[in-house]
């Protein structure tokens, strides 16, 4: 028979096993927190190509952040629609696909996640994803139990198919030098960016203008030993490397022209000047006092007086010391 003291001593029991499961869980919670933040990170902006060719494939970068204090070991997958369309690849080496990497402790990874569409793939929009998933490791909780803990994380994928080919490129002009010397060549990088959904081989038209009045032009076709630019990637050709030794001293005015086929992509235009800073040619005697070596004359001359003045001064105080008998 069951009194009214065991009752109470249940209800106390029941509220101390219920205290205790609740100091558990919440010692859990506090023992799981570091486990969470110590975690894999993944820019998860999504993935949104449109117009993609079928048959055509396109790269996408994935950069994977490791905040623990240990080696991780990551496994890489697509899903959805677009799970037999993606490949993982190392940067730099587009032969050898992996199914997972590993990540060193508080370091980071760029990987290339590479997207062929098949050929027969109808026009539509597919969508799907690409996961990061740490793989589990075993640790020990409070309770002795060993207990698996692992994390994911996603990059959402939309893809448009079409079959109208799309030429759009974009890219930048830059001289690595404005000024030059007497016969120094005028060198160019040329970078693409390329928007389109088909491969392209720009080619360079260059026009070089004195005083409105092209005095050098060329066609520069795509280098043959450098691969087609990829849609939507980014490539630097090699530097164009222009001789002007047939330019006179003066600025110039440099027009390119980017095309493909008979397609213009885009167009820029900067000034350069030839000999106007060549000191290694200024000189009086090739040209004379007030030729374009006056002001280098000037310089030589104005230390040659300071020179001399420094000399006088130092003489002059040598003479008060020794007529106050300072100096011995």
């Amino acid at each position: 028979m069951i009194t009214a003291k065991d009752c109470k001593n249940m209800k106390t029991n029941f509220f101390e096993k219920t205290k205790m499961l609740g100091g558990i869980s919440l010692a859990s919670a506090i023992l799981m927190a570091p486990l969470v933040a110590l975690a894999i990170g993944l820019v998860t902006e999504p993935i949104v190509v449109k117009n993609v060719l079928r048959g055509g494939e396109f790269q996408k970068t994935l950069n994977i952040i490791n905040t623990q204090k240990e080696n991780v070991t990551v496994t890489l997958a697509g899903e959805g629609d677009v799970a037999d369309w993606v490949k993982f690849y190392r940067t730099g080496d587009l032969k050898n696909a992996i199914q997972e990497a590993t990540i060193a402790t508080s370091g980071k990874i760029d990987l290339i996640a590479r997207f062929i569409i098949p050929k027969d793939t109808p026009n539509g929009t597919y969508k799907g994803l690409v996961s990061v998933t740490q793989k589990p490791k075993e640790r020990k909780a409070s309770s002795g139990q060993s207990v698996s803990i692992g994390q994911r994380v996603e990059r959402k994928v939309t893809i448009t198919v079409s079959d109208k080919e799309i030429i759009a490129v974009k890219g930048s002009i830059i001289p690595i030098k404005y000024d030059l010397i007497k016969n120094e060549p005028l060198k160019i990088r040329v970078l693409y960016d390329n928007q389109s959904n088909v491969s392209v081989t720009p080619q360079v038209q260059l026009k070089i203008k004195k005083d409105g009045q092209v005095v050098y032009s060329a066609i520069f076709p795509y280098p043959e030993t450098e691969s087609a630019v990829k849609p939507l990637a980014t490539q630097e050709i090699p530097s164009l490397e222009i001789p002007t030794s047939g330019l006179a001293d003066g600025k110039y005015l440099a027009e390119i022209v980017i095309t493909q086929g008979q397609q213009k992509l885009f167009e820029k235009s900067f000034q350069f000047s030839v000999g106007l800073f060549n000191l290694a040619n200024i000189s009086t005697t090739k040209n004379g006092f007030w030729g374009t070596g006056f002001i280098m004359n000037w310089f030589i001359i104005g230390g040659a007086i300071a020179l001399i003045l420094i000399v006088v001064i130092i003489k002059l105080l040598k003479g008060n010391l020794k007529n106050n008998g300072k100096l011995v």
